[in-house]
């Protein structure tokens, strides 16, 4: 931190440090502070930032300009410095949502005179597979007094269209707080996946040094997922209630949870590496939000896709695998569907020599009903194409829709066969719906199904499809259950095409092809929730969820201009943004996937979509098209060196700082650039916390104390995210090869700090050490030799640490409660407490009143654009 003095305690100091020019990950960053001086450090990712002076008072206001504010590090507590596991880091540089970073200080008195205080970054110019990101979670409340126990419940929905593993978290309260716990639960009050019940993920005693910790085992968190947090307050001492807020005097109730995309091997032939675009998204009382030009979204509409041209190969031909009845080069034919497969890999579902014409089928019925021969379904890998395994040579006769579902295992569709199938991932049957070669219309047959989605909890939606006008749900051991339809008086479903679940909303999302509409049915009640009628872009033919919930159709002018376009939906009847998808004929199937590492380099990690096509012979071979989304607005291209601010930059936005009358009274700064992502349009039902567990059922003060805080949209936050496998550097330096720009921007950057970083390792032996991330098992190939789990050194230090800070914090709590009791006990005899705490109530009305008509914050996801 520059110098710049402050006249009060509870500062809050901002500045901010362009980054060089090149595409960078930030893997590694060191706090160079002490809790005497510092409650605590912030540092942000922007595209530009609030403010072009070199230091700024940031207390109450935005950090970032724009919409984009991501949280990369924090620090409280003399916690240690940070690593992430190797093959992770967060994208920064041109190309990136991140051209500068804002270090935001919080100071406990007035700033010392010589003060140095702030961080190290490690950054590297080499390209890492994982893009890191962050889930974080703020309340706004009241503390009751003279309650043991008061429990602050925060809970929201994953909304990412792919697993993704949270593998460190961190907590931050003041000191009344006990125990922050992080739980994971089923969407919608419906039962969780096998293995992913409503069980702890992380339980932290915010008491200790405030760093990243790991979670162990890391938690695999999948699309649907309901996340709830908790902390658990102890005002026993106080005389008077304890509000949200941003100095030390007020409480905050923060969990960050760093997460990165899944990584594993399949079987013993290669390690696939998972390769996911970032993912951060902010749980504030209860509602999602996400920046509306952060990382990890879709590009403005209209935005050019570019063809893959890196390394994407995919097979013309396949070779049926040794011992199967025909072991020769089969062709690869028309390419009915395909689909994201788990570890970075794709499912692809042909038909070799066979097409489908207007003499395939005499009625329902085929007229040949002999076997392919070859095998028909193909697992690539994601960036090449290359093949990694086939099978279902001589099992199908018109396959069309592949799925994989939660659990690695494949299902796929047959026109001819009148089938649903599920497959193990090596091609084992595991299960068939419907009948055999019978067309049927009731519980137990299906009519030429086209696709299948299968729900967290296994239950099974099937599409059916061309000669019925029904989805059909099984449970998970293939029971028939349900049916969805459009309600009388209402056109039938003509061909159900292609299924997209949305479990946050808990809406099954159905491409009405030949109606050329998308319908949305409620899952729990099958009553019609919306509609989008697509007939201006074309039919609907294939449906995906894409970031933060988005829903995406593939739509095909196929009796017109023949051209594809992708469309994202927004409020019901309503097109938010749309795209077009240049060079796809007769497309049929689509896979949004991330780019490949070449596309993107050391860079933010962008989106690429698969479309799949079924082109008649007569027109050419049938292909498998990749096309790269740009990177959204935010990301700032190729611009100089200025394009990112920082002192005296070029980057716009400046003087939003100078508002802080804008911000409701327990808004930190932390916080006061979100945009909201959703409230859900069926709050009473999914989005809001009907699920609640049985140590809140024993606090009743909390609805009561959460709904008179319900205008205030949330106190601070501190922090971020550890992980599998701490272990010790003695050193403050990275392990991390990076660029010579790199290096020597970091060595700048931080040079000014060398001091405080000499002078703090001797008042905590914490300062001088860093925790390191270490990759879970899975991960060894991939990176070589790795140390797992904490060393005897680093728990020794660790324990010194934490009941050398306990007995410094105990004896500051009995000094603090013993002068705020005596204080109180003044301030509750007077009459005049009575009139202060009306007036600042009518006072805080007023404000959030005017912020409220003043802010610039919309909902995002409804609309579909720039999510």
């Amino acid at each position: 931190m520059p110098p710049f003095p402050t006249d009060k305690e509870d500062a809050y100091l901002c500045t901010s440090l362009p980054l060089p020019n090149n595409p960078l990950k930030l893997t590694a960053v060191e706090a160079l502070a002490r809790q005497e001086i510092v409650h605590h450090i912030l540092l942000f990712g922007c595209s530009a930032p609030a403010e072009q002076a070199r230091v700024w008072n940031c207390r109450m206001t935005r950090a970032c300009a724009g919409g984009q504010e991501s949280v990369l590090f924090g620090w409280g507590k003399n916690a240690p410095a940070l690593a992430l596991p190797q093959g992770v880091g967060f994208a920064v540089g041109p190309g990136t949502a991140t051209r500068t970073v804002v270090m935001q200080v919080h100071y406990l008195p007035i700033r010392p005179a010589g003060d140095t205080s702030g961080v190290r970054m490690t950054l590297t110019s080499n390209p890492v597979p994982l893009s890191a990101g962050t889930i974080s979670f703020a309340s706004s409340f009241t503390i009751p007094p003279g309650s043991p126990s008061f429990l602050v419940p925060n809970e929201c929905c994953y909304t990412g269209f792919e697993p993704v593993t949270g593998f460190g978290v961190r907590v931050h309260t003041h000191r009344l707080g006990r125990s922050v716990r992080l739980e994971r639960s089923a969407a919608g009050g419906r039962p969780a996946a096998a293995g992913a019940g409503a069980a702890a993920l992380a339980q932290l005693d915010p008491q200790q040094p405030q760093g990243f910790y790991s979670m162990t085992p890391p938690a695999r968190i999948l699309p649907g997922d309901r996340l709830r947090m908790s902390c658990d307050f102890n005002s026993s001492l106080e005389v008077g209630p304890v509000s949200s807020g941003h100095t030390s005097a007020d409480e905050m109730c923060n969990l960050y949870m760093m997460v990165y995309s899944q990584v594993g091997s399949f079987d013993t032939l290669v390690l696939a590496v998972g390769q996911q675009v970032p993912y951060f998204m902010y749980c504030i009382d209860n509602n999602e939000y996400v920046s509306v030009d952060g990382a990890g979204g879709l590009p403005p509409s209209g935005a050019h896709l570019q063809p893959d041209t890196s390394a994407w190969a995919p097979p013309q031909s396949v070779r049926a695998a040794e011992g199967d009845a025909l072991e020769v080069e089969v062709p690869v034919g028309q390419v009915s569907g395909v689909a994201a497969g788990s570890n970075g890999t794709l499912w692809v579902l042909h038909r070799g020599a066979r097409a489908w014409d207007q003499d395939t089928f005499l009625g329902e019925r085929m007229a040949d009903t002999t076997p392919i021969q070859g095998p028909m379904v193909l697992h690539l890998e994601q960036d090449t194409g290359k093949v990694l395994r086939a099978f279902g040579a001589g099992t199908f006769l018109m396959p069309h829709m592949i799925t994989e579902d939660l659990d690695g295992n494949v299902w796929v569709t047959d026109v001819g066969l009148h089938q649903a199938v599920k497959f193990s991932p090596d091609g084992r049957k595991i299960m068939e719906l419907g009948r055999r070669l019978q067309p049927g219309h009731d519980n137990t047959t299906l009519c030429k199904p086209t696709h299948v989605v299968v729900g967290r909890d296994g239950s099974i939606y099937v599409a059916d499809g061309y000669c019925n006008s029904r989805v059909v749900r099984y449970s998970p051991l293939g029971q028939y259950q349900r049916e969805y339809r459009l309600p009388e008086g209402r056109s039938a479903l003509s061909v159900p095409h292609s299924l997209a679940l949305h479990e946050c909303k808990g809406l099954l999302y159905v491409a009405d092809r030949e109606g050329g509409a998308v319908h949305a049915f409620e899952l729990d009640t099958g009553a019609v929730h919306g509609s989008w009628s697509l007939q201006a872009h074309g039919l609907p033919y294939a449906l995906t969820l894409g970031p933060f919930g988005t829903v995406l159709a593939l739509a095909w002018d196929r009796d017109g201009s023949g051209a594809t376009r992708l469309v994202a939906l927004g409020h019901p009847s309503t097109v938010g943004a749309t795209w077009d998808v240049p060079g796809a004929a007769s497309p049929h199937d689509l896979a949004l996937v991330p780019a490949p590492l070449a596309a993107t380099g050391a860079g933010e990690r962008r989106l690429a979509m698969v479309v799949a096509e079924t082109r008649p012979p007569q027109e050419g071979p049938s292909r498998l098209h990749k096309l790269v989304f740009p990177p959204h607005a935010a990301s700032g291209g190729d611009a100089g060196p200025g394009a990112g601010g920082g002192h005296g930059g070029g980057g716009g936005g400046g003087g939003h700082g100078g508002h802080q009358d804008q911000q409701p009274p327990h808004t930190a700064a932390s916080h006061a650039n979100l945009e909201s992502l959703r409230p859900l349009d069926d709050t009473a039902r999914v989005g809001s916390n009907t699920n609640r567990s049985a140590d809140e059922s024993q606090h009743p003060q909390q609805a009561a104390a959460m709904n008179a805080q319900k205008e205030a949209v949330v106190a601070a936050a501190v922090g971020q995210p550890v992980l599998p496998g701490a272990r010790r550097s003695g050193s403050s330096s990275s392990n991390n090869s990076g660029s010579s720009s790199s290096s020597s921007s970091s060595s700048s950057s931080s040079s000014s700090s060398s001091s405080s970083s000499s002078s703090s390792s001797s008042s905590s032996s914490s300062s001088s050490s860093k925790v390191e991330l270490g990759m879970p098992e899975v991960h060894r190939e991939y990176v070589g030799t790795v140390q797992h789990g904490p060393s005897a050194d680093l728990q020794k230090g660790l324990s010194r640490m934490r009941s050398t800070d306990k007995e410094a914090l105990e004896g500051q709590l009995r000094q603090d409660r013993s002068v705020a009791a005596s204080v109180g006990r003044l301030l509750w005899l007077g009459l005049a407490v009575g009139g202060a705490v009306a007036g600042g109530a009518f006072y805080t009305m007023q404000r959030v009143a005017h912020w409220r008509s003043h802010t610039s914050y919309r909902p995002v996801g409804a609309d579909g654009h720039r999510v």
